[in-house]
């Protein structure tokens, strides 16, 4: 379920892409280049047909490189030579660690395949970026702590827990909007519209509330099982506002309630 809403995959030449990388580079002096695309990879003929005109030119010292990728397609050769063109993470989107949810959502990927995944973007030298989401169709508070497990087992570098929201032309707004799958629509404020702190909607088998609260203490739990205290602190301190937030939420009363526009 792509947060756009699309479905067909429309490509670039690698003449053009290599064109507009040299053009920003060469101007703006990025410290990083992200390849905001969901599916860096999908051709395989394309991707390495990039990373070696990337190489060739040797854009790598100029500036760093990340990108998301499909689980289920990359292969360790794609990755060690994304890590020679100068990439330093990849991103995979998880979605969800429950293999029944997999197959509810289409994900297309299994949870061993995704595992594979990641250890092999680790052992390329690459950092890992891991997304789930709490908040899929008929979502529970189990399924949801599969997820976080999950998360905890591929300790990714960076992971981002987002809660479902209905972005306009979905197929999830579609669902809530006829109440299916279980939602309940709580806000149509555009402000609410965040993955991060928001407040769109919940479930009948998952309130708001709980949802932060699965959200809270998953951040917590990928860090500390994995023994990351010094990460935990800097990120307990970094997010401290969405905590406090939270902790205001959660003993206030104010995660379920309904607003509108």
């Amino acid at each position: 379920m792509s947060p756009y809403g699309r479905k067909k995959v429309r490509e670039m030449s690698p003449k053009r892409v290599i064109e507009e990388l040299e053009h920003t580079i060469s101007n703006y002096s990025p410290e990083r280049y992200t390849f905001n695309d969901e599916t860096f990879g999908f051709n395989k003929e394309r991707g390495n047909q990039i990373l070696d005109s990337m190489i060739e030119k040797k854009f790598y010292r100029e500036t760093v490189f990340d990108a998301s990728l499909r689980a289920n397609l990359v292969t360790y050769d794609f990755l060690k030579k994304m890590k020679k063109a100068g990439f330093v993470m990849v991103d995979f989107g998880v979605e969800s660690g429950d293999a029944e949810m997999l197959k509810t959502i289409k994900k297309g990927v299994t949870l061993e395949q995704t595992e594979n995944a990641v250890k092999m973007a680790k052992k390329a030298g690459l950092k890992v970026g891991v997304n789930i989401i709490i908040g899929h169709p008929n979502e529970t508070k189990e399924t949801a702590k599969r997820t976080i497990d999950y998360a905890v087992k591929l300790n990714g570098d960076v992971t981002a827990i987002g809660l479902m929201v209905p972005y306009p032309g979905t197929e999830v707004a579609e669902m809530a909007k006829k109440g299916e799958g279980g939602y309940k629509i709580l806000s149509l404020d555009w402000s609410d519209y965040n993955k991060q702190v928001g407040n769109a909607l919940e479930l009948k088998t998952l309130s708001r509330k709980e949802m932060e609260k699965l959200q809270m203490t998953g951040y917590a739990k990928i860090l500390l099982k994995n023994y990351r205290f010094i990460d935990f602190i800097k990120f307990a301190f970094k997010y401290r506002k969405a905590a406090f937030r939270f902790l205001g939420n959660y003993f206030g009363g104010k995660g379920s309630s309904q607003k509108s526009s």
